[in-house]
C-alpha cells in the first residue's frame, strides 16, 4: 500500500500545509499491478523532502517512488530509486483543486542535490511533470527547476534475459495522448547535472536515453550538464512525424572527451563523488529565476543525512562537490636579469618567476644553448666557461612557457713573463 499519504480537500477547509519529510527510509510499498499506490503521496501547500532514502516499490508495482500534487514542493538531498512508474511524479492538484492550483508556488517545483537511480527494473519515464488526469487547465503550466542532481540510468535494451526498456526518457511532459492537441506551457530548467546512462548487464546494449518525452510544445533548457554520449533529445512517438517539443543546449558535455565516463570515485559501490580526473569538476554555472532562492548548500550522505557542500571556484556538476581542488595553470614565466656579462670561471644568479604566483606546478628547467661558453645549474647559477655568447632558457613544466637571458663571457688572456737571467 501507501507508505505515506497526506491529502487536502475542499479548498482551505481540509488543507494540509508546511510538511517536512526528513530522514526516512521508504521501501517495499506499493501493490503489484496497481499504479495508485506509492512510497509517498502528498497533496499539500509547502512540502520539503530532504535526507530521505526512497527504495523501489514491491515487484510489479507500477506506481511512483514519490508522487506529489502540492504547491511549493522542494526535493533536495535525497537518494531516490526509481520504481516502475516514475522516480518522481509531479501531477496537478486534485483534492485541493481551486485553491492549491491558484497559488504562485504551484507553478514552480525544485529538484536539486539528489541522487536519482533508475535500475534494470525501473521507470521508462524517470521524472513526470505536469499532470495525469487529462484536463490541461489544471496542469502545472510552470517551470521545473532541476539542478545539481546525479542521475544514473541502468537499462538493458535487449540481448539479455530480463531486458525491459528499449528507451528511457528523463522527463515526461504532457503529450497529445493525454491532453489532446493543446499548447502546453511546461518548461524544465535543467542545469549542472550529471546524466549517466549505461547497460545494467555486462554485454547488453544500454537503453537509449532520451531527454524528453512529449509530442507537444514542451521545452527543456539544458545548461552546463554532463550527459552520456549517444543520448538523444526527444522520444520518437509512433505515427507522429512532427514532434513539437524542443530541447535547447548550452554547454552540454557529451562524456569525458567523448568517453562515457564521468570518473566517479567508485561506481561499483555507488560512490558517485567525483575523482580528480572528472571533467565535471568546476563546470557548473549560476542558477536563474526562482532557483536563486534555493542554492545548493549540502549533499546527501548515506544513510539519511547530509554534510555541507563546500564549493571552491565554479560549482561541480552533479550532486557532489569534489574535495579535489582543480590546479591553477601556469600562464607564463619571467627571467631576470635579461642579460649578464661575466668572466671565465665567474658565476652569476638568474631569478625565474612563474606566473601566476599561485600556480600549482612551479617546476622549471634551465638549459644553455652553448655549454662551451656558459653552463647553468638546476637552480639558475650561470658559470662562464670561455669567451663568447650563450642564451640561457628557462622552461616551465606546466605549459612549456619559456624566458631567456643573454650571457656574454669575456675571454681571459693569460700573459707569461720570462724572467731575465
Amino acid at each position: 500500500g501507501l507508505g505515506l499519504f497526506i491529502n487536502s480537500k475542499f479548498g482551505t477547509h481540509a488543507l494540509s500545509q508546511n510538511i517536512l519529510v526528513e530522514r526516512n527510509t521508504f521501501t517495499q510499498n506499493g501493490v503489484s499491478g496497481d499504479g495508485h499506490d506509492h512510497n509517498s503521496y502528498i497533496e499539500a501547500v509547502n512540502v520539503l523532502y530532504q535526507y530521505n532514502f526512497y527504495d523501489h516499490l514491491v515487484t510489479g508495482a507500477p506506481g511512483a517512488s514519490v508522487k506529489d500534487r502540492s504547491a511549493g514542493n522542494v526535493f533536495r538531498y535525497n537518494w531516490i530509486v526509481a520504481s516502475e512508474g516514475h522516480a518522481i511524479q509531479i501531477p496537478e492538484s486534485q483534492g485541493g483543486l481551486g485553491y492549491i492550483d491558484q497559488l504562485p508556488s504551484y507553478r514552480q517545483t525544485y529538484i536539486y542535490g539528489n541522487v536519482i537511480y533508475n535500475g534494470k527494473v525501473g521507470a521508462s519515464r524517470i521524472i513526470r511533470y505536469g499532470g495525469d488526469q487529462g484536463i490541461y487547465s489544471s496542469y502545472r503550466q510552470g517551470t521545473l527547476y532541476f539542478y545539481n542532481n546525479t542521475v544514473i540510468n541502468e537499462g538493458d535494451k535487449y540481448s539479455v534475459p530480463g531486458a525491459l526498456r528499449w528507451s528511457t526518457s528523463l522527463f515526461l511532459l504532457p503529450d497529445s495522448g493525454e491532453v489532446g492537441q493543446v499548447t502546453i506551457k511546461e518548461t524544465v530548467d535543467c542545469r549542472n547535472n550529471i546524466i549517466y546512462n549505461q547497460a545494467s548487464t555486462l554485454g547488453a546494449l544500454p537503453s537509449t536515453l532520451e531527454l524528453m518525452s512529449t509530442d507537444l510544445t514542451g521545452t527543456i533548457n539544458m545548461t552546463n550538464n554532463w550527459v552520456s554520449p549517444n543520448t538523444i533529445d526527444m522520444h520518437a512517438y509512433y505515427n507522429i512525424p512532427i514532434n513539437l517539443g524542443k530541447v535547447n543546449h548550452v554547454n552540454t558535455f557529451l562524456g569525458n572527451n567523448g568517453v562515457n565516463n564521468p570518473n566517479f570515485n567508485n561506481y561499483a559501490t555507488q560512490d558517485y563523488t567525483l575523482s580528480a580526473q572528472s571533467n565535471a569538476i568546476n563546470k557548473g554555472t549560476v542558477l536563474i529565476g526562482g532557483a536563486l532562492n534555493y542554492p545548493v548548500l549540502e549533499q546527501y550522505v548515506k544513510p539519511l543525512t547530509s554534510k555541507p557542500r563546500v564549493v571552491v571556484g565554479p560549482i561541480d556538476l552533479g550532486a557532489y562537490e569534489n574535495i579535489f581542488v582543480a590546479p591553477t595553470s601556469v600562464s607564463g614565466i619571467n627571467l631576470t636579469p635579461a642579460s649578464i656579462s661575466l668572466g671565465m670561471g665567474q658565476t652569476a644568479s638568474l631569478l625565474a618567476t612563474v606566473l601566476p604566483a599561485n600556480a600549482s606546478n612551479k617546476n622549471i628547467v634551465f638549459s644553455s644553448n652553448n655549454t662551451g661558453v656558459a653552463t647553468v645549474s638546476p637552480l639558475g647559477i650561470v658559470t662562464g666557461v670561455s669567451g663568447g655568447a650563450a642564451i640561457i632558457t628557462v622552461t616551465t613544466q606546466d605549459g612549456n612557457y619559456t624566458a631567456t637571458s643573454q650571457i656574454s663571457v669575456k675571454q681571459t688572456v693569460v700573459v707569461e713573463l720570462n724572467k731575465l737571467g
